[in-house]
């Protein structure tokens, strides 16, 4: 089972609307609330959406649902994109859809886009906007870019429609998860939600069990460590909400298929 971390922050300013270049690391398992629209210029990419990898080539275009979990795993030599992300309360106009449906398919293949529409894609995609009269023209274009994916797509139903109950756990747990002491009952007096509720949003929304979850937070806290510091690894259990280093070793290896002697090593190694 790979972590995963909920990503409470996309590039370096606080925005409803953010246009980026397409970063061509791998990037691990994550989610987060706004939906994220990637398009490849160039190249190829290969990305993992609720489990499902993807090939995008050229022309390609993947829509990312709000909480949809993902993972950027290669780019191809020059890859080149651009990745819009946006709230969801700039599709207001489509809320039944937004908090209620996912698509089969998040892919929009490059000879299936009409050649009128491949040239707004073109500019909504450009990062050359500051002016306020852009931005209100680029959130309509993101709309109409938003209709035409819907109309190309078949849709499916959510297991449980997005709440704010879902969003509130999932902070609570990024603020609390080194603390030994956290645990549904915890959650469930802390934001008045019953822990069987809340057992249920990780199961729904995240396929995922309460304790898989604060785990795998606990294990990426862990590797950011083991690959940052000298601190010893009983340490670095500590401080990474773990009680015993036996737990801490098995819950590694169960998340990164190796020990974390290794996964320190092998680290230290790539970075020379």
């Amino acid at each position: 089972m790979k972590p995963i971390f909920y990503q409470k922050k996309i590039g370096s300013v606080s925005s409803d609307v953010q246009v980026l270049n397409l970063n061509p690391t791998p990037y691990p398992l994550h989610f987060h609330s706004q939906f994220e629209f990637l398009y490849i210029r160039s190249g190829s990419v290969e990305l993992n959406i609720d489990g499902n990898n993807h090939t995008l080539s050229e022309g390609d275009m993947a829509v990312i649902f709000s909480h949809q979990r993902h993972e950027y795993l290669s780019c191809s030599e020059n890859t080149k994109g651009k990745v819009i992300t946006a709230v969801p309360s700039v599709f207001s106009k489509y809320n039944n859809v937004v908090f209620s449906m996912l698509p089969k398919d998040p892919i929009l293949r490059a000879e299936s886009i009409d050649e009128n529409f491949k040239t707004v894609l073109k500019w909504l995609f450009s990062t050359k906007w500051t002016d306020n009269n852009i931005l209100n023209l680029r959130i309509h274009l993101i709309n109409t870019l938003f209709w035409y994916f819907l109309e190309h797509t078949e849709l499916a139903e959510r297991t449980e429609p997005l709440q704010n109950s879902f969003q509130r756990v999932i902070e609570y747990c990024d603020e609390h998860y080194i603390d030994d002491e956290i645990s549904l009952d915890k959650i469930s007096e802390a934001l008045g939600i019953s822990k069987y509720y809340v057992s249920r949003l990780f199961s729904n929304n995240l396929n995922m069990r309460y304790s898989d979850y604060i785990n795998s937070l606990r294990i990426r806290h862990a590797c950011v460590l083991l690959k940052n510091s000298s601190y010893k690894i009983a340490s670095i259990a500590h401080e990474s909400g773990f009680n015993t280093i036996r737990q801490f070793n098995n819950t590694f290896v169960k998340h990164m298929k190796q020990t974390p002697s290794e996964y320190r090593e092998n680290s230290r190694k790539i970075l020379k």
